[in-house]
């Protein structure tokens, strides 16, 4: 159950003046007397639990028999706020761990996953897998000739361009997808439930379909390509360092291949009929 300060103005009076509150059933509350009937509550005692002078939530006692057991007086009072004392802190190092696992998992700059978080993803996601299960399909995505944007437009701009380079590759992902910025400009897109190869080629097309339109740094729009590499587990590797291996070998590939075109001179045009002289 979420209760929001929508269903009653009781909870925001709470967040701005915490004070311990007492219900009973026939409360004018139309929110808190339905959900004290749910209940089958006779009195409901709210108290807000404060950690540093920040409202973080509240402690809810209720009883459906023998109401007096909830009378406000001292030595209740004391106990209830003596337990939303002690769940203060508890909440405030519950979000502190939820915090720093975040950002270890998390690249700072995006938001995406970061190499660990990576990691930590595509294991849980192979050990779950049993044979016949569908494959597992593994991106390494490549930004060509980033340092280049560095030194034209400052390191600002590098990092604007990073992160839209990362909004973009999230929008192109399915809900089951998910996008990683391993280091600099390098990133992955693991792809869950594929069961057909051509399934990742169309995904590593949509990636270069991305970087098609430039990306708008201020007032100065920027084209860049991208090199893409893709296996699929388990034929390209049946653990994570194997299929990574291939993946950043296929991606190596097609930024060679991309050199390749853009060095070699076009071939001479021959006209269909020589002159006779």
């Amino acid at each position: 159950l979420t209760i929001s300060p929508a269903d009653t103005p009781l909870l925001s009076r709470m967040a701005t003046e915490p004070q311990p509150l007492f219900f009973g059933e026939k409360t004018s509350d139309p929110y808190l007397r339905r959900l004290m009937g749910a209940l089958d509550a006779t009195v409901l005692a709210v108290v807000p639990i404060v950690g540093r002078d920040v409202f973080l939530g509240v402690l809810s006692v209720s009883v459906t028999e023998r109401p007096e057991r909830l009378h406000a007086d001292d030595e209740l009072m004391e106990r209830l706020t003596g337990v939303a004392a002690l769940a203060a802190p508890a909440i405030q190092n519950g979000r502190l761990v939820d915090t720093l696992r975040h950002r270890a998992n998390h690249d700072g700059l995006t938001g995406l996953l970061n190499r660990v978080g990576f990691r930590a993803h595509i294991d849980r996601i192979l050990n779950k897998l049993t044979p016949g299960d569908d494959q597992v399909g593994l991106l390494f995505i490549d930004l060509n000739d980033f340092k280049a944007v560095n030194d034209a437009y400052g390191h600002e701009a590098g990092d604007e361009l990073i992160r839209q380079v990362a909004t973009r590759l999230n929008a192109i992902g399915r809900d089951t997808d998910m996008v990683a910025r391993l280091g600099g400009d390098e990133f992955a897109l693991i792809l869950a439930d594929v069961n057909r190869d051509d399934q990742v080629r169309a995904a590593e097309e949509r990636v270069r379909d991305a970087f098609i339109e430039p990306f708008q740094l201020g007032e100065v729009p920027v084209s860049i390509s991208t090199s893409v590499g893709g296996g699929v587990w388990p034929d390209d590797g049946h653990t994570v360092k194997e299929l990574v291996r291939h993946a950043d070998a296929e991606m190596y590939r097609d930024k060679a291949q991309l050199r390749r075109e853009q060095t070699t001179p076009p071939e001479p045009r021959v006209p269909a009929t020589l002159p006779i002289g």
